[in-house]
């Protein structure tokens, strides 16, 4: 049976970490539960506390998504974990989660040309927030796949992805020792997407199991385009272009920026592509 370890990161999310915790509480004889939080401000911590089972991890401050998580990874690989589980704290998961990942995610798991599964996550409104990512070959920018959209099934076998999003994901150990941690020079957004990246060119799989789903509460941290979000998105974009994309992609993009620029909706953007080219990474805010 592998060990796995949930690792949820936290940073002022006392709406949510309740009920995910709760909705853990039944599984906890079987994953080892490590909650990081990144020096909240809220109520986060207390309501944390309150769940024995929970191994509470504090940051000094808030290290962004990626070195965040990268404490609590480092945390379960020293303890001997064989999965790691990254779980958002604004999502929630459904009582048959436990059956579901013996029967089928363990499954897959311990095929060993498969590095990274993740669940079907819906929105709360019952449509699909993600089954995989992929990446668009004209811009080079990130996408998740049936966002939005009703599921009649006919994303349950999704092939070729690109990316599985942090939001709910399984890492098999032997990706960490192969690949490395998460990027922290991101700090929030696309450090998922370069990750997977990474794991496809050592050669490890990606696969959504459709047996397992969960909901997620999109943001709640960050707020659903707040300026934060559409900073990161700008910056960052243009940092995983620089690492991945094809030569030819890169020139287009570069040459397209005054038109990148004059479409921002916001000048967080415009702040973000700055940033960008004075090499301004990790933490903005």
């Amino acid at each position: 049976m592998l060990r796995v370890f949930i690792v949820i990161l936290t940073f002022n999310n006392e709406r949510t970490i309740e009920a995910l915790l709760t909705s853990i509480s039944p599984f906890k004889t079987r994953f080892n539960v490590v909650v990081v939080d990144n020096k909240s401000r809220d109520k986060t911590l207390p309501k944390v506390e309150k769940y024995s089972f929970v191994k509470l991890l504090k940051n000094k401050k808030n290290l962004g998504f990626s070195a965040g998580n990268n404490i609590g990874i480092k945390y379960a690989l020293k303890k001997g974990a064989d999965v790691v589980f990254l779980l958002n704290p604004d999502t929630t998961l459904p009582k048959n989660f436990l059956k579901n990942f013996t029967e089928s995610t363990e499954l897959l798991l311990e095929n060993s040309s498969v590095g990274i599964v993740g669940p079907k996550i819906y929105s709360e409104d019952g449509k699909i927030w993600s089954v995989g990512g992929k990446i668009d070959n004209k811009r080079y920018s990130a996408y998740l796949i049936g966002y939005g959209k009703e599921d009649v099934g006919q994303h349950n076998f999704e092939l070729d992805l690109d990316f599985i999003s942090a939001t709910a994901v399984f890492i098999k150990k032997e990706v960490f020792d192969r690949i490395g941690l998460l990027k922290e020079d991101y700090f929030l957004y696309y450090e998922d997407v370069d990750f997977c990246q990474r794991a496809l060119e050592a050669n490890f799989k990606l696969v959504i199991d459709p047996n397992i789903s969960l909901v997620h509460n999109a943001s709640s941290s960050v707020g659903k385009n707040s300026k934060l979000m559409q900073y990161y998105m700008a910056r960052n974009h243009l940092l995983f272009l620089e690492r991945f994309a094809p030569l030819k992609i890169k020139i287009r993009e570069f040459i397209r920026l005054p038109k990148t620029i004059y479409q921002a909706k916001d000048r967080a953007e415009v702040l973000g592509i700055r940033d960008y080219f004075l090499r301004r990474f990790y933490k903005k805010c």
